[in-house]
């Protein structure tokens, strides 16, 4: 998702788009400087945000408003929103787990951690996974 977003941002910036982007994931939150600098965004910007999902309910109630007012909106999300689908790609914990073995040898399964912990851990965002998987492995330590 993350991806495809940065391609349709460049697209957009390409065609001299004005493009507010906020990406956010479980380590890095909206945070009440950020939240306020989107409220001052002005009408020509295009708020492209990463993540829905991490904005609180209030915050979210707020910029409905906002972002009403403003040229477009784009966003991507783990969880199901009030926003029109452009493309949705779910991801599920059989689809983590057949990727996980197609990467690691059979034998190796049983030294990685639980996967459906940190599947969980994660919030079903498959790349998170992969990256502390990938921690895990290289430094040996996934016990």
């Amino acid at each position: 998702k993350t991806t495809l977003l940065r391609e349709f941002i460049s697209l957009l910036i390409s065609k001299n788009e004005t493009v507010k982007v906020i990406f956010l994931n479980d380590n890095k939150k909206l945070g009440l400087k950020d939240f306020f600098e989107l409220l001052r965004l002005e009408k020509k910007f295009i708020l492209a945000i990463d993540g829905w999902e991490q904005i609180n309910f209030f915050y979210k109630s707020l910029l409905f408003i906002k972002i009403k007012s403003l040229k477009g909106f784009i966003c991507t999300s783990h969880h199901k929103s009030v926003f029109s689908v452009i493309f949705e790609a779910n991801s599920d914990f059989e689809t983590f787990s057949v990727l996980v073995s197609k990467l690691i040898e059979p034998y190796n399964m049983e030294s990685l951690p639980d996967l459906g912990f940190l599947y969980a851990k994660h919030n079903g965002n498959i790349r998170d996974c992969l990256f502390e998987l990938y921690d895990c492995v290289a430094n040996g330590n996934c016990m």
